[in-house]
């Protein structure tokens, strides 16, 4: 799989556990021990053993140098500035693809990548100031917040990273360096291998390291497509300063919703509440930016086909979404990715209204109670909860409206995404 297609994957599973810094740590010093052989190290990442195996190999001086050593010379530099160049179509020439820049416990991580020419650019934009995190949204909007969790930190840049690449234990380096010569420097030329072949061959990474011969810092990565050609490669220099400005959101583009502000206005909306009646509580209403409106709710959920839906008074509803994580299938589908407020999962539907709204608005919430007669069951045919039915209406008035990402903040504040 060549670099851009990982990353491309990545973007998909940023809801995946994060990189455990621990056990880097750990494996870290391990390494930073000079020997002259392939080292085995168990290290424990929470529940879960992990078996280590990192090549090292012998430098051509009188003490040998562990791949440790390289990355610590690498990654502990003041700053480091990575770019990369990928082709859109074979034969063709090498174009600017993305930059990082590191700078202490500050990065920045920018992407546009062309996956193939069937497909759109995928734009990846994260920033860490080392408080709070901006990252460009799927949905093209700007999203900033102070890192907390997950998905919302500084974590959330680890697949992209020239440290993920470096610190990955599945990399095997060949033991004998070629000396090679790069724009009139000499230096150590490595071929290396990533990936678990008894797990997916096709994700058998192939590339080159090339390293200082003095310094010991990486300058440059290239790698190999299937018939052993260069498909894309990464220069990485070492300046004395960075753009100002790179790691702050940017200035100009897409608009940018704060999440800890937002967080802070749904929260208050939320603990107020208003009784719906039948246990039931009209939390808040969340207008996205393209003016889908989420009505959340905590008490009984409702079901999946969106015809128990809340009226806006006066602006008919053209349709109806009923996310997973909002509705009664939650507890067959995933009872533990939910979303919750103080304790509570909470319920809603997504609707598509004919006209835009803002400020407040009057709402007609369905009253919904349990319907014991008709149970949801797991796949061990086990009832795990139970659809719902309605028993009445009624009618809140004067209702505000919260403008922000709604999932995106649902997600900062239960701490992770679904």
């Amino acid at each position: 799989m060549s670099n851009s297609l990982r990353i491309q994957k990545a973007i998909q599973e940023l809801r995946d556990e994060p990189v455990d810094r621990a056990a880097q740590n750990r494996l870290s010093a391990k390494l930073l021990r000079p020997i002259r052989r392939s080292m085995f190290t168990p290290l424990t990442a929470g529940a879960t053993s992990l078996v280590i195996a990192v090549a090292v190999f012998a430098w051509p001086s009188r003490r040998a140098m562990a791949w440790g050593q390289v990355v610590q010379a690498t990654l502990g530099t003041p700053r480091l500035h990575r770019t990369d160049f990928t082709k859109t179509a074979k034969g063709g020439e090498w174009t600017r693809s993305g930059d990082e820049w590191i700078e202490g416990n500050r990065t920045s991580i920018q992407f546009r990548l062309h996956p193939s020419p069937q497909v759109s650019p995928v734009t990846v934009d994260v920033r860490f100031d080392g408080t709070r995190t901006y990252r460009l949204d799927w949905t093209g909007f700007g999203v900033v917040s102070t890192t907390h969790s997950r998905h919302d930190g500084n974590e959330s840049m680890a697949r992209y990273r020239i440290s993920t690449l470096l610190e990955d234990s599945r990399i095997k380096l060949d033991k004998s360096p070629t000396e090679v010569k790069i724009d009139g420097v000499n230096r150590l030329r490595y071929l290396a291998r990533a990936g678990d072949p008894a797990e997916n061959p096709k994700e058998l990474i192939s590339f080159a390291i090339y390293v200082e011969k003095d310094g010991g810092r990486v300058v440059r990565l290239e790698w190999f497509n299937r018939n052993g050609e260069v498909s894309e490669y990464s220069t990485i220099d070492y300046p004395t300063s960075l753009p100002p400005g790179v790691f702050l959101p940017p200035t100009s583009g897409p608009k940018v919703f704060d999440l800890d502000r937002d967080a802070d206005l749904v929260r208050r909306s939320m603990a107020k509440g208003i009784t719906v009646g039948e246990g039931n509580v009209l939390r808040a209403v969340i207008q996205s930016p393209s003016g889908e409106l989420v009505v959340l709710w905590t008490g009984t959920p409702p079901n999946g086909d969106g015809s128990q839906r809340p009226k806006v008074v006066g602006n008919p509803c053209k349709g109806a979404y009923a996310p997973d994580s909002l509705t009664a299938s939650r507890w067959k589908v995933n009872p533990k990715g939910i979303y919750r407020f103080d304790g509570q999962p909470l319920c809603g539907l997504a609707l598509n209204l004919t006209k835009p709204v803002s400020g407040k608005i009057s709402l007609q919430m369905p009253v919904l109670v349990p319907n014991r007669a008709d149970p949801l069951r797991n796949s061990k045919g086990e009832v795990v909860g139970y659809r719902s039915k309605q028993v009445g209406t009624t009618t809140i008035k004067d209702f505000p409206i919260i403008q922000t990402m709604p999932f995106g903040v649902l997600g900062y504040m239960n701490g992770s995404r679904r």
